[in-house]
Order: C-alpha cells, then sequence, then structure tokens
C-alpha cells in the first residue's frame, strides 16, 4: 500500500494518546461510520487507535486536510506521519488491531487491493451522512 499524503509527526503525536499508533478520523454523521468505530473501540488493542470525529475543532486544518477530502472517505494517519484514505487507511487501521491483521495478508492476493478499494469508494459515495450547520442537520443518502 502506498502512502496517501504525509503529515509532520510532530503535528500528529500531540493529537495522539500515549498508546497510540494511529489517528482514524471518521464522519460522526455517518451512522455507518459510528457503527464502525464502535466495532474497531471495543477490539482487542484498540487503544493503538485514536478514532477522531473530523467534525472535532481545528483537526482538519492542523493535519492540513481538506473537509471534502475528509468526507470523501476515512483518514488514517500513523504516529510517523503517514497518511492512508479509503480502503487504505481501513486496512492500515486493522492491522493494529492483533486479530485482524490477517485482512493485509488476504489482500495481497493480486487482484484484491483494487477490488477493496472500488467497493470502499461506492460506499463512500452512497453512504448516509448528515451535514450540520447553526445546530440545523440534514441527511444525505
Amino acid at each position: 500500500m502506498n502512502v496517501d499524503f504525509h503529515v509532520a509527526p510532530e503535528t500528529v503525536r500531540p493529537l495522539l494518546d500515549n498508546e497510540a499508533r494511529m489517528l482514524l478520523l471518521y464522519d460522526a454523521g455517518c451512522p455507518v461510520c459510528r457503527t464502525s468505530v464502535r466495532f474497531l473501540a471495543s477490539r482487542k488493542g484498540a487503544e493503538r487507535l485514536r478514532m477522531t470525529p473530523l467534525q472535532e475543532h481545528g483537526v482538519l486544518e492542523r493535519l492540513g486536510i481538506s473537509h471534502e477530502a475528509a468526507m470523501g472517505a476515512l483518514h488514517a494517519v500513523t504516529v510517523d506521519g503517514a497518511g492512508y484514505v479509503g480502503a487504505d487507511g481501513v486496512i492500515r487501521a486493522l492491522a493494529v488491531l492483533p486479530r485482524y491483521r490477517w485482512v493485509g495478508g488476504i489482500l495481497r492476493v493480486p487482484g484484491a487491493m483494487p477490488v477493496a478499494r472500488m467497493g470502499y469508494n461506492v460506499f463512500a459515495r452512497l453512504r448516509p451522512r448528515d451535514e450540520c450547520e447553526s445546530g440545523v442537520c440534514r441527511r444525505h443518502g
């Protein structure tokens, strides 16, 4: 998996908890995204992930990620500043959890990553999302 973007490690490290090795930015207005985060948070090794809503004040600006890009796909940033988007970010996050490292092995099978990316991209375009402004939310999807 190629790195999609870089963030200076000194920028990302203050956003991580003591044991966290990766920051996951997700849309808190997306019910499927919230459910996925709850799933990850309940797994052994979850302390290695810091799951942060993209709506958290200042986090996107600090990392140099546009709101539009963050709404388009999950973003994962490692403690070393390597950034992964979409399916690559999900796979990197799963690899941090001891019981889910095998997922990366399956996706090394030729042709598997393009299929995973395509599936994620379809989901990302069709997923339900809320757009909130001044406390008023509209559901999309």
